[in-house]
């Protein structure tokens, strides 16, 4: 069971969601497919049920450094909440957020292009996969080869005169099909 994968996970979103709206103190739920969870604890097939368990233990796992988390089920979709200890242990362990920071400046300047979004990959790294898309969701998938700098594939549209995206973990990325 890889507790540390799903952790760092919730981390990674938390430090994103600091990033975009700034930090506040107060609980955060997040919602997560039971697939994804699966992904990230690395099982190679589990139960509903049996995901409960370990969800407790990650509970378990985690409680020193990001508080006391609760954990509800509705179908095959888990709630985890994050109390306010849990925000307040990311806002102060951040680490390096300045691709993520340098990434989030410049889509949401108003006419980002896709060339000005590749640049700040390759500010980073040298070895970064660029991939137009085919589907309708999405138009472009960018991700750095290694994964030191950032782990997620970042899916990327225009609409109008500005870029969205959304960013998956490489195994969310595959399961869901892109």
């Amino acid at each position: 069971m890889n507790y540390q994968n799903l952790e760092n996970n919730i981390i990674d979103i938390l430090v994103e969601q600091q990033l975009k709206l700034g930090y506040e103190k107060g609980a955060v739920s997040l919602y997560y497919p039971a697939k994804s969870l699966i992904n990230l604890l690395k099982c190679e097939s589990y139960s509903l049920d049996e995901l409960d368990i370990a969800l407790r233990e990650f509970a378990d796992f985690v409680r020193e450094r990001i508080g006391e988390i609760s954990l509800q089920r509705t179908e095959e979709r888990y709630r985890i909440t994050i109390p306010e200890a849990g925000s307040e242990y990311v806002h102060d362990h951040m680490g390096d957020t300045s691709f993520l920071q340098k990434f989030l400046a410049t889509i949401w300047k108003h006419g980002c292009t896709i060339e000005q979004i590749l640049d700040v990959f390759y500010e980073f790294s040298s070895n970064v996969i660029f991939k137009k898309m085919e589907r309708q969701d999405f138009d472009y998938l960018i991700y750095f080869e290694a994964e030191n700098i950032d782990t997620h594939r970042y899916c990327i549209k225009k609409e109008g005169s500005h870029m969205i995206y959304h960013r998956y973990t490489k195994e969310d990325y595959i399961e869901f099909g892109f």
